[in-house]
């Protein structure tokens, strides 16, 4: 724990002298349009114009750098878009030269946000390492690796065509193997959450196709799916994509009552090896019905949070009901949130079924081949909590990556290395 603080106080020193050199952070060129380019630009001054204010900045970055300009502040004709620009604002703008190569216009295009996301998800990485430790740490890899392969690999298959749906089960598949192994190893608990995720997702995607297909569905449920009809001639199944990202929004939440539940049923088991499957199933459902009424609450809010603006909208305009309930976007919310829900229910029975029927059906008996070091965890560099010896009977309870975590007959628990155990294993 020491060395935790240390390391994250370390971090704050640095950021905290490195503060300046990150707010100045600065973007190359991004090429916008035809003769256009977006550029990071700061706010020097703000002076009276013609029609509101104009602004004095200075582009920061391009063919531009550190030239002057006095552009207009075209959001103070906007009653929503009001922009108070202040001096000392960082600002992204865009370059139009296709005119004028001498002497571009100059449209602002937005306040320069990035770096206050970058500080959030600084923070955030820091709480998950500091309060999780070792485990915060496999969960900060875990969520990096699920935005890269959200962004590397499911983006780019539809980009390419391939059915939306059938890439995102692929990818939601891949994501919870890697979390499970990252967070919990090859163990009894990962095999049976995978078993329970994978049922709840693939339940909530297909059921969610199902009634999007008999409800005629087109797809076009918001502005942002409206931008794809523009994109490569429209070729986008736009159906495919609302119920992809169904199946992806739902995996995180049935990932979550399937590992509540397999956790609980492991320590069941743990404080009682010889209960009877069915009361292990038993005591499974009892677990993911007091989990089930939080989780799905977590959902449903999550999906109606977006609906917020539309449902004040029309209550504003007193949109009759049978309009607003029929209308396409109520519906794609009201259908994420019931399908990821009914995922997350169903997931309940396959992960409490898949954990007794995988913990039942054998059970493996270890004997050390020779006198070796029993350890906290699976590092040669950790604690040795005492010394096996050859011949020892020990159950084993779970592996991760070249170690077994064993039992001794005393109850007590701990790792060593594969070479040192001989298993065989007995139906049960």
């Amino acid at each position: 724990m020491r060395k935790i603080i240390l390391i994250l106080f370390a971090a704050f020193l640095i950021v905290f002298a490195l503060k300046d050199s990150i707010y100045n952070f600065e973007y190359n060129s991004v090429a916008i349009a035809p003769g256009q380019t977006a550029e990071r630009a700061k706010v020097l001054e703000v002076l009276p114009g013609n029609s509101g204010e104009d602004l004095k900045i200075r582009v920061l970055t391009g063919d531009f750098k550190d030239k002057l300009f006095i552009i207009e502040n075209n959001y103070c004709h906007s009653d929503y878009y009001v922009r108070p620009f202040k001096a000392n604002d960082k600002i992204i703008v865009a370059v139009d030269r296709s005119s004028n190569q001498q002497n571009p216009g100059i449209t602002i295009l937005n306040y320069a946000r990035d770096i206050f996301s970058f500080y959030l998800i600084f923070v955030f990485l820091s709480l998950l390492i500091l309060i999780g430790r070792k485990q915060g740490f496999k969960s900060a890899v875990s969520l990096i690796l699920t935005i890269f392969i959200i962004v590397e690999v499911m983006i780019p298959f539809i980009l390419k065509g391939y059915n939306p749906i059938l890439s995102a089960i692929f990818c939601c598949f891949i994501i919870s193997i890697l979390n499970l192994i990252i967070i919990t190893g090859i163990s009894l608990k990962s095999t049976a959450t995978l078993i329970g995720t994978s049922f709840g997702v693939v339940v909530a995607g297909l059921l969610a196709y199902w009634v999007g297909m008999l409800s005629h569905f087109s797809g076009l449920v918001d502005e942002d799916a409206l931008l794809l009809t523009n994109v490569n001639q429209g070729v986008f199944d736009l159906n495919g994509i609302l119920f992809a990202g169904i199946i992806v929004g739902t995996l995180g939440a049935v990932m979550d009552v399937s590992m509540s539940i397999s956790s609980s049923m492991y320590e069941i088991m743990q404080n009682n090896p010889d209960i009877h499957k069915m009361k292990l199933v038993q005591s499974g459902l009892s677990i993911g019905k007091d989990v089930m009424g939080t989780m799905a609450d977590t959902l449903i809010l999550a999906y109606a949070g977006t609906a917020i603006p539309l449902l004040l909208f029309s209550i504003n305009q007193q949109t009759p009901l049978i309009i607003l309930l029929n209308s396409e976007t109520i519906s794609a919310e009201i259908l994420r949130a019931l399908s990821g829900s009914i995922g997350i229910v169903l997931s309940i029975p396959a992960t409490s079924f898949a954990f007794a029927l995988i913990s039942h059906k054998k059970q493996a008996i270890g004997i050390t081949v020779a006198d070796v070091n029993f350890r906290s965890s699976p590092e040669a560099s950790d604690n040795v909590i005492g010394n096996l010896t050859q011949g020892e009977q020990l159950v084993v309870i779970g592996h991760s990556k070249g170690w077994y975590k064993v039992k001794r007959e005393n109850g007590e628990e701990g790792w060593l290395r594969e070479d040192g155990l001989s298993v065989r294993r007995r139906r049960r």
